[in-house]
């Protein structure tokens, strides 16, 4: 296959599983709604489908409302393994996808398959002139730096800078997770420079952005 073919293949299934990402938090969101009606409070952590469906088993309906509410919730539950099936078979698609395009990206610490489509796929398709110097690539595309930063948030947060997932996730017992990467390690040394923490999280999507540029680079040369 080709390389801008490999690439398009990759952009198709890497916005493929961007939709069925937004749609599983639009049914998700759905049913934590109607679970808050069902049960005080609601559910207090990530929804999942085993989570939900053990809150809905604790529902007796008591009027026509709840009823109602209970029935639509569970068609929302439905959705939502629905969806989980289709992304863990979409994860599966992409992780072969990747594997087979041989891209030394996913040798950045925080890229995996998933990034590491969205970054070959999207920026080839924004590269629409011809580089030319400094590297003298004819009929090449310089990689879309734009497209990068971008997608920069997501190794940033593998790197251990987001509140939410504040480890990378084959690391999770490592004894002090916030720091053990580079990344990490970046991202507190701009603390203590005198950055704000979304200055330093900036900083730190600049320099993942920057050495997965310079792998694209490095395939496209063969080096």
């Amino acid at each position: 296959m080709e390389r801008d073919d490999h690439a398009g293949v990759l952009r198709l299934l890497a916005k493929r599983n961007i939709d069925l990402g937004r749609a599983r938090n639009r049914t998700a969101c759905r049913l934590h709604a109607l679970l808050a009606e069902l049960v005080a409070g609601g559910m207090a952590h990530e929804i999942t489908a085993s989570s939900a469906q053990a809150m809905l088993d604790t529902v007796t309906p008591t009027n026509a409302i709840e009823a109602a509410r209970h029935t639509l919730a569970l068609d929302h539950l439905a959705d939502l393994r629905r969806l989980d099936e289709q992304m863990a078979d979409s994860r599966r698609r992409i992780k072969a996808a990747v594997a087979a395009a041989q891209t030394s990206v996913t040798d950045v610490f925080g890229v995996g398959p998933i990034v590491a489509a969205m970054v070959i796929g999207l920026q080839r398709r924004r590269a629409s002139v011809p580089h030319r110097p400094p590297l003298r690539l004819p009929h090449r595309h310089r990689p879309h730096r734009g497209v990068l930063r971008r997608a920069g948030g997501a190794p940033a947060v593998e790197a251990g800078v987001s509140p939410a997932q504040p480890r990378h996730p084959h690391r999770r017992h490592h004894p002090d997770p916030l720091r053990h990467s580079e990344g990490r390690a970046y991202y507190d040394r701009k603390l203590a420079e005198g950055k704000t923490k979304k200055e330093a999280v900036r900083a730190l999507k600049r320099r993942i952005s920057d050495a997965v540029y310079r792998r694209l680079l490095d395939d496209q040369t063969g080096r």
